[in-house]
């Protein structure tokens, strides 16, 4: 292809020429504005290769790069007779999601699942049986060739920014079969819109003082809470979720692609369309607009509601100078993202004596007569301590060792003794106001609340809750806690045979 027709054919299309670009890039060569109309430039001439070399080395901050390393397996294993991943390395279209499809054959039966694996976390599993006409007509002599493909796609959004995702092929009976190492090497996901009121996560576990101290919080003028008992109107959480499943379903581009995810699997149109878009000549623009600008868009669009849904909470509760929201969160994946996509958020690790928890959970059960918090996923209390709780106390150290730089860390039996330090230590973190008269009157509000104390406690004082499983706990539960959540109460300065090493400070 010359280069007069190159030239012909971008001037058509309001591009620059190569030439134009590279004198450009030349004496501003630190402008990735002029390297990304570069790689456009060769996209459109139909030079993908060149394309993505140079969005890969010189591409806009919002892309990230794959580099995959297949696990080698032996051909005489007794499983797994062939697979392929069809992932390009280096620079991707996708910001906000990593689309890993493939097809894979095991040798006596099908493949169940595939899963995508970070460190000991399951990220996604997705089925095998998407259409596979390359497997279909390599291996015509065995019968389930024909629908062995799979895609999968991972939400990056508050996921590390150096990673390695390992994919695995999952047979009967729970076998997995290694299939390969994907390095991932990301930008953080930035958003245009900009807040006027920040997030204030508390992030806990369940039975944790997080009612209490969400009406403290309440009675600060700077701070928006939806103010029903139990204080969980989770619409940060239920945004941010919607993003990720929005996102993880499929391929943007590949909603509209008649060839894509809807078509291939469903064997329908994308509802709207006549005639679907993918017909069409997709080109960079095409790819441009659905992957960065559309998706800019729509993590946009959820923050602004989050913001208009507490502005006008703000506006009811006559808060004209509030500065955060405050949602309940737990110990997962929603509170990395919301970093990413406000930087200036605070939070507030709430935790306590899970020995306590333990009595609190059981008692408060009992008390509105179904189970809940977990222990309804097992069949005794000893597999819930030595299951479930375990896993979410496992949980909170991890994400509290994750963002201790930028967090809070609360502890439930110093909040109960000493509310005023604990107030102002929180405010001070917070950077708002600080005075005695600000501290005296929330405490007096809060100190108040005796209706919401009598639904939702299970002991007979708030002080009364602290190292009540001395009590409440028989020896064999006690010595169970110690030996499976001992290192994680250690780690949170909880000694064995006590609440809290602090604790004799209070005279407690």
């Amino acid at each position: 292809m010359s280069e007069n027709y190159n030239v012909l054919l971008l001037k058509r299309k309001g591009l620059l020429s190569i030439k134009e670009l590279t004198d450009r890039i030349k004496q501003q060569p630190h402008d990735s504005s002029s390297w990304e109309r570069l790689g456009q430039v060769f996209w459109e001439i139909g030079d993908r290769d060149m394309a993505e070399k140079i969005f890969s080395s010189y591409g806009d901050s919002l892309r990230h790069r794959v580099d995959i390393e297949i696990v080698p397996y032996s051909e005489d294993n007794d499983v797994l007779l062939n697979f392929a991943i069809n992932i390009n390395e280096g620079s991707q279209t996708e910001i906000a999601t990593l689309d890993i499809n493939g097809w894979v054959l095991g040798k006596h039966e099908p493949v169940q699942a595939v899963e995508i694996v970070l460190g000991d976390q399951l990220i996604t599993r997705t089925p095998v049986c998407v259409p596979s006409h390359y497997a279909e007509t390599s291996y015509p002599d065995v019968n389930w060739a024909s629908n062995c493909g799979f895609r999968a796609m991972v939400y990056l959004l508050g996921m590390p920014f150096d990673f390695i995702l390992t994919v695995f092929a999952l047979f009967r009976d729970d076998i997995r079969f290694p299939l390969a190492k994907l390095s991932v090497h990301r930008k953080a996901i930035s958003s245009t819109f900009q807040p006027s009121l920040q997030p204030l996560m508390i992030t806990s576990i369940g039975r944790t003082g997080t009612t209490r101290l969400m009406e403290f919080l309440n009675e600060h003028p700077s701070i928006v809470i939806h103010s029903n008992y139990p204080y969980e109107a989770r619409v940060l959480g239920y945004c941010f979720h919607m993003l990720k499943n929005h996102f993880e379903v499929m391929n943007l581009s590949q909603q509209v692609n008649p060839h894509g995810y809807i078509k291939g699997q469903f064997g329908f149109h994308h509802p709207g369309t006549f005639k679907p878009i993918g017909y069409a000549n997709i080109d960079y623009q095409f790819h441009y607009w659905f992957n960065e600008i559309y998706t800019g868009e729509i993590i946009r669009a959820s923050q602004k509601s989050i913001e208009d849904f507490y502005r006008r909470i703000a506006s009811l509760q006559e808060k004209k100078e509030a500065i955060f929201f405050a949602e309940k969160t737990f110990p997962a994946e929603i509170p990395p993202q919301v970093w990413e996509l406000y930087p200036k958020a605070k939070e507030i690790f709430l935790v306590r004596d899970f020995r306590d928890v333990v009595c609190s959970v059981l008692s408060f059960n009992r008390k509105r007569e179904f189970t809940d918090f977990g222990r309804q996923c097992v069949k005794s209390d000893e597999e819930y301590i030595s299951k479930q709780l375990k896993k979410s106390a496992l949980k909170l150290l991890q994400s509290w060792k994750e963002r201790a730089d930028r967090a809070y860390l609360l502890h439930y039996e110093r909040f109960i003794l000493d509310p005023e330090r604990v107030l102002r230590e929180i405010l001070e973190y917070l950077g708002l106001d600080t005075s005695p008269s600000i501290i005296e009157a929330i405490l007096k509000k809060a100190l108040g609340y005796k209706d919401t104390f009598k639904v939702h406690s299970t002991s007979d004082s708030p002080l009364s809750s602290i190292g009540r499983w001395k009590e409440e706990l028989s020896p064999e539960l006690q010595s169970l806690c110690n030996y499976a959540l001992g290192e994680i109460l250690h780690e949170f300065g909880y000694a064995e045979d006590n609440n809290y090493q602090l604790l004799e400070e209070y005279g407690k």
